[in-house]
């Protein structure tokens, strides 16, 4: 029986109130030439198979596909985009989730 004095939540709810409460970012969408869009995980939001992917691969490219998957790489380097524009993002948000998100940028 869980303490009436602990908080229960379910991980969706958890993650959609982390990303409120902190001001985070679930993702970057980055528009492509063509204007569609692809959308970089927040570093702080992947499954642990994606981390385990991104943490096994070597170089900007690889790491690249392991954070967007090879078909939605594919389609952002076919919309004039670069492995490095993801890697980018992703360091973006990755140091916006170390500062405090309260305080003016």
């Amino acid at each position: 029986m869980p303490s009436p004095n602990r908080r229960r939540m379910k991980l969706a709810e958890m993650r959609d109130q982390a990303v409120d409460a902190l001001g985070m970012d679930p993702g970057m969408d980055l528009e492509l030439d063509d204007e569609s869009t692809v959308t970089i995980p927040n570093p702080m939001f992947v499954s642990e198979d994606a981390q385990a992917l991104i943490e096994a691969a070597e170089g900007t490219i690889a790491t690249a596909k392991a954070i967007l998957g090879p078909e939605e790489h594919a389609r952002l380097i076919a919309g004039g985009g670069h492995s490095s524009d993801v890697m980018l993002a992703w360091r973006l948000m990755a140091e916006d989730a170390q500062q405090d998100p309260k305080l003016p940028r």
